[in-house]
């Protein structure tokens, strides 16, 4: 007979695609050493560590989600099998948001700057957000935060529109976001985090660029 009386996962939060490690304590009446140990359907190769402790290490797949790991046999090196029965889970983190085509529309009489922008969001991990728009650090001057508006958000489209705007001033837009990586549970949120930053510059006159 064979069953598993403890169990120990690391790491127990991490990327898609990544490997965690089970320690499994085994308590069995048989001479033959532990050869693998069948945890969802994959038949894992079983690394001694110590007497009656084994190693597995297994990967955690593509989907963002409290991901339950559960031993259902350990195999011996003589073949003979066990059935057991043990679970452990871990959390497989959502994707960051990210911005991407990042655009910028100008309206030169009202001193206006629309930036428009595509969230690239396929986990829902984003909450909300704002752009702030950053008068860069001058000759020992501090950055200055002129204004932050909340992302306007449509679909994976988003929107801000920046108002009072210096003609021909390079200004920095900084994407901030609120979000939560974890698959359940609110208790995880990280909050302005900047995401992306972008130039961004209202032009008086085309026609002087060269």
């Amino acid at each position: 007979f064979a069953t598993i009386k403890n169990a120990k996962v690391e790491p127990t939060t991490l990327e898609k695609k990544e490997t965690v490690k089970i320690t499994y304590e085994i308590e069995t009446n048989s001479e033959s050493e532990v050869a693998k140990i069948r945890v969802n359907n994959l038949d894992c190769i079983a690394t001694k560590v110590a007497n009656g402790t084994y190693e597995i290490i297994t990967e955690v797949g593509e989907e963002a989600k409290v991901l339950a790991l559960t031993a259902s046999k350990i195999i011996f090196a003589d073949q003979t099998e066990a059935i057991v029965e043990n679970t452990v889970e871990v959390n497989v983190l959502k994707d960051l948001p990210k911005i991407e085509e990042i655009k910028q529309e100008d309206n030169l009489a009202n001193n206006q700057v629309t930036v428009t922008f595509t969230l690239v969001d396929p986990d829902n991990s984003f909450i909300t957000g704002k752009v702030q728009l950053v008068k860069p650090a001058v000759d020992g001057t501090p950055e200055q935060v002129i204004q932050e508006p909340t992302i306007e958000r449509d679909g994976e489209h988003g929107r801000v529109l920046f108002e009072n705007v210096e003609i021909d001033k390079e200004y920095t837009a900084r994407f901030i976001a609120n979000y939560n990586r974890y698959p359940e549970g609110d208790e995880n949120i990280e909050e302005n985090q900047v995401i992306r930053e972008a130039k961004i510059m209202l032009v008086g006159d085309y026609n002087l660029q060269v």
